[in-house]
């Protein structure tokens, strides 16, 4: 069965409503709800991880799909990127222009992503079909991989010491047990940042270990804007220092 019959079925399946909510300043905030099949089945995916990115904005907002079903309320006029991610496919990214105003009294934006099997070390890069609702394969203009017959972007990129780059760098406390010795030196510490600027994992090494805890605590609680690569939001590998 072809994607374009499955984005019409599931469509007809899955049509979610999408309410205008009043607002006190007059603009009027609306929704956009995510309905995510699986590209070659048509099946639900069930709950998807589904990251929204505003683009005037270093915030980022995350939630989980229900039964395949997710909606994201009080969305203003600007435009938004969405990841959607889930194990056991590659992740998928695309842009959407919101305007409220022109949503109409029907409602506002249905949108239909397909999501592609594969390991998730890919992003797959949509953009909405010319003069259609649905979501189609965007040319990156990047070499495909071998048997793929879809452009992929990557998920991650390294980057050496990032300390200058936080937006909240985080000072560890000093252990006692440094202090009675009166130990001095650079703690280094390999983080990794996700998707939403967030540290999901920290480690030293490089430096006396007794500054462990103290140094994988503060890096864990630093925050970093998200990262973009051609556009399409990345994990970053990098190092945090530490003086004592």
């Amino acid at each position: 069965m072809s994607l374009n019959r499955h984005i019409v079925t599931a469509a007809c399946l899955l049509c979610l409503s999408v309410s205008l909510l009043g607002s006190a300043n007059g603009q009027t905030p609306c929704e956009v709800a995510l309905s995510m099949i699986d590209n070659e089945s048509g099946e639900v995916v069930e709950s998807p991880e589904v990251l929204l990115f505003p683009k005037d904005s270093r915030s980022v907002f995350k939630g989980k799909a229900v039964a395949g079903k997710i909606v994201f309320k009080g969305l203003e006029d600007q435009e938004y990127g969405l990841l959607a991610i889930n194990d056991g496919y590659k992740n998928s990214w695309f842009r959407i222009n919101i305007d409220c105003g022109a949503l109409g009294d029907s409602g506002g934006k249905n949108v239909l992503l397909p999501l592609w099997k594969g390991e998730g070390t890919k992003t797959m890069v949509l953009e909405f079909a010319e003069g259609e609702e649905h979501l189609k394969l965007k040319d990156l203009g990047m070499n495909k991989a071998e048997g793929s017959s879809a452009p992929d972007a990557p998920t991650r990129i390294s980057k050496g010491i990032i300390n200058g780059v936080a937006i909240r760098l985080y000072r560890p406390e000093y252990p006692e047990a440094a202090r009675s010795m009166r130990l001095r030196g650079a703690a280094h510490v390999s983080i990794t940042i996700g998707y939403d600027g967030k540290v999901e994992s920290a480690e030293l090494v490089k430096g006396n270990k007794i500054f462990r805890d103290a140094v994988e605590d503060a890096a864990k609680r630093s925050e970093f804007a998200p990262t973009f690569l051609m556009g399409v939001p990345v994990k970053v590998q990098g190092v945090l220092v530490y003086q004592f």
